[in-house]
């Protein structure tokens, strides 16, 4: 007779035993038991089913005596209540055989004879014969079988994996739902057999910071896959244990500042990247070692990856950048003072490349201006005032020239890494700080606004020269100039100084303003919602000058100028090797329309405008790879997601605390492992264009196919979370101070 529920309701069925006393119904339970199990229990196995089934029965022996005519409503409480039991205690005694009688307790042979062995050490035969012995007990039902099956690997998983549990369970569970269906369990199995790969902690890190989830949303994600036997994520202990590996060695906490040195900063990352690229560093030493290009014995022996000394230089972009617009938090401090949480200044280095001493790139930044590669050193609640970034730059410059080389090991060899720091990541006002020179003067030159077309005076000085372009600003000023010429061509003046000339500089921007509307259906030059800034950003000036000739034609300017200045402006954006001549040609070319006899001979230049087009050459020999590498644009883009880490990853119980969750947020999403992770599948994610022509003929690398613009192009689409919408570089414009 099958085992089921149905056949011991039948065998306790109600209409047979319709008066019974709590002796007999026991008596009628354990002969029940013991006859489907084959064996006799002991005293210990019949008070565990006294004990058991003497509550339910007083139970069901009051409901007899008080509802005795309505038969249905008992049948149906005592299939629920009673033989549940039985079923317990039938599952208990195949779990626990030391209830039966120590009789039939074992069927091995005692005294003398072969001993009795385990029954993982018996022959095949002896397996079988005990297996079948096993099924006998249960009427050879296959489902209870299989129950007892998943059942053991519960008990036993030493020698399982959380998902071989996992798969097991899934198998069993698909057998029993159709057993009357065998084709669809083979449907099912193989439509199973892509397992689902557990992720590694970096992965796991990478995921969440990629997606920037909080601590609960990434336990729910987890518990969610774990519930439909897709456990893909380790645990929330082994992300911390990965975010510790991501922090450098040394971070202080303050009040009102959270910092690392660059001493630490250095380190951690060099070790970081020599981890990471192994394997990749190998492949090019060996290949420029087993290569036919021209270099020197000694060349040769110094950069073989067997028990040599690699000497390289790990190069930097660093700066500073003060941001407003951060969310007041009622939050108790430390020193009981009152904190302006409102104004935050922030100081972070990008690593550009690894080069050895004989010029063999080891390793370059796929992606230098994405703000997951831009890793903080300093953030403090403080305006961004002159003294202040004086004092600043003037403590980092200190500890830049206290560094020292980093050995570590590569392999059988050893690389030696001496750090290169480039203060590039500035912008205008934080470069007048540190060359000293007024917001009006060229910082390069010192020249005054009067002498910015007067070649014999703007001779170009080293302590400008090697802070870089800041291609970003440069985008954005030279638009707002051309803006403004657009503005004040009917007066054929810079400075509108009656009241009709005012009048027509009015009714002109409306025009433009409009016209820009209709051609690109942008909106620039107007006051942003919430008080501060205009709606003129990085992004949205890319996107017209990629056109020049629609920007010329909606801004009613002569259309060579226009595509000059788009020219330059992407060659400076570009991560190609530049051609100088030309580039300078272009710029002095440029230069006539604003000399005497040029058609806006007029207007005069800003700082910014003077700089592009009279010390590019300079600027461009000075840095060590191409200024593209060395843009702002990261450290800018960062800004609005230290506000998001502040307001939705930072804990709100102190200042103190809250800069410091911010601060190792920022410091574990650019860490160089968890970057490089993600940004092969984020830039295949991104839209990508070729440079246009006119920009390719001031290249120097003539594999033009392969030349792709990743930073300026018209319609900049980053994946993912990397939305490098500019909101917070909104600058002011340099020449209203002209006016």
């Amino acid at each position: 007779m099958e085992f089921t529920k149905k056949t011991i309701f039948e065998e306790f069925h109600f209409k047979k035993y319709r008066i019974i006393t709590e002796e007999k119904a026991l008596k009628q339970a354990l002969e029940f038991i013991e006859d489907k199990i084959e064996r006799k229990l002991n005293i210990e196995g019949r008070k565990i089913v006294q004990n058991k089934i003497q509550y339910l029965f007083e139970i069901y022996l009051k409901e007899i005596k008080a509802q005795r005519h309505d038969f249905s409503k008992i049948e149906r409480k005592f299939r629920n209540d009673w033989y549940t039991p039985c079923i317990i205690i039938i599952d208990e005694w195949l779990i626990k055989p030391d209830l039966i009688e120590a009789s039939q307790a074992s069927t091995s042979k005692k005294g003398p004879g072969r001993p009795s062995k385990d029954f993982v050490d018996v022959a095949k035969s002896t397996e079988y014969a005990g297996a079948t012995n096993a099924s006998k007990l249960v009427n050879n039902n296959i489902k209870i079988l299989l129950l007892a099956v998943k059942n053991a690997t519960k008990v036993e998983q030493k020698d399982f994996t959380t998902f071989d549990l996992m798969h097991l369970s899934f198998i069993i569970n698909t057998i029993i739902s159709n057993l009357h269906n065998l084709k669809k369990i083979n449907i099912v199995v193989e439509k199973d057999e892509k397992k689902p790969e557990l992720l590694s902690q970096k992965e796991a890190l990478g995921f969440l910071l990629e997606n920037n989830l909080s601590k609960q949303v990434y336990k729910n994600i987890r518990m969610k896959c774990k519930e439909k036997n897709a456990l893909i994520f380790p645990s929330y202990k082994h992300i911390l244990d990965a975010k510790k590996e991501c922090r450098p060695a040394v971070i202080n906490y303050e009040d009102t500042k959270a910092s690392t040195t660059f001493k630490a900063l250095f380190e951690h990352t060099a070790a970081r990247l020599v981890e990471n690229e192994t394997d990749h560093i190998k492949c090019i030493l060996q290949d420029h070692e087993d290569s036919d290009v021209e270099m020197s014995n000694d060349e040769v022996m110094s950069v073989e990856n067997s028990g040599k000394l690699i000497e390289a230089t790990l190069i930097f972009a660093d700066g500073g950048d003060g941001t407003t617009g951060f969310s007041h938090f009622n939050q108790k401090s430390e020193s009981g003072q009152i904190i302006n949480d409102h104004s935050l200044f922030t100081w972070s280095a990008t690593p550009i490349a690894l080069i050895t001493k004989e010029g063999i790139e080891l390793w370059r930044n796929p992606s230098p201006n994405s703000p997951f590669s831009n890793r903080p050193i300093m953030l403090e609640f403080a305006k961004e005032t002159n003294n202040y970034v004086k004092d600043v730059y003037e403590k980092f410059e200190k500890e830049k020239q206290e560094l020292s080389t980093l050995t570590l090991p590569l392999g059988n060899a050893n690389v030696k890494i001496t750090p290169e720091f480039h203060t590039t990541l500035i912008d205008g006002k934080v470069f007048n700080v540190i060359t000293k020179t007024s917001s009006q003067s060229c910082p390069v030159c010192e020249a005054k606004p009067k002498d910015f077309l007067n070649r014999e005076i703007c001779v170009s000085k080293n302590k400008g020269l090697i802070h870089g372009l800041q291609p970003l600003h440069a985008i954005i000023n030279v638009f707002n100039f051309l803006l403004h010429i657009a503005y004040k061509m009917d007066n054929k003046t810079w400075q509108a100084r009656t009241t009709m000339q005012k009048k027509n500089v009015d009714d002109r921007k409306i025009e433009i303003q409009q016209r820009l509307r209709d051609e690109f259906g942008i909106t620039f030059d107007a006051p942003r919602a919430g008080g501060f800034g205009n709606t003129t950003t990085g992004n949205l000036c890319r996107r017209v000058f990629a056109e020049p000739e629609r920007l010329a034609a909606a801004l009613c300017l002569d259309v060579e100028m226009v595509i000059n200045f788009s020219t330059i402006l992407g060659v400076l954006n570009c991560k190609e090797e530049i051609d100088t001549e030309k580039l300078d040609e272009l710029c002095k070319n440029t230069i006539k329309f604003f000399e005497d006899g040029g058609s806006c001979n007029w207007a005069k230049i800003s700082p910014t405008v003077h700089k592009i087009l009279f010390h590019s050459k300079e600027i461009i020999m000075m840095l060590p790879l191409s200024p593209g590498y060395f843009s702002e644009e990261g450290s800018e883009a960062k800004n609005k997601y230290l506000k998001q880490y502040r307001l939705s990853n930072a804990r709100k119980s102190s200042v103190k605390a809250s800069l410091a969750d911010t601060f190792n947020r920022n410091m574990d999403a650019s860490d160089p492992i968890i970057f490089l992770s993600s940004v092969i599948a984020r830039k295949q994610k991104r839209k990508q264009r070729p440079l246009p022509e006119r920009v390719l003929q001031y290249i120097k690398n003539k594999d033009f196919d392969d030349i792709i613009d990743k930073e300026f192009c018209a319609e900049v689409t980053y994946a993912d979370n990397f939305d490098n919408e500019l909101d917070d570089c909104i600058l002011d414009i340099e020449f209203e101070n002209l006016l």
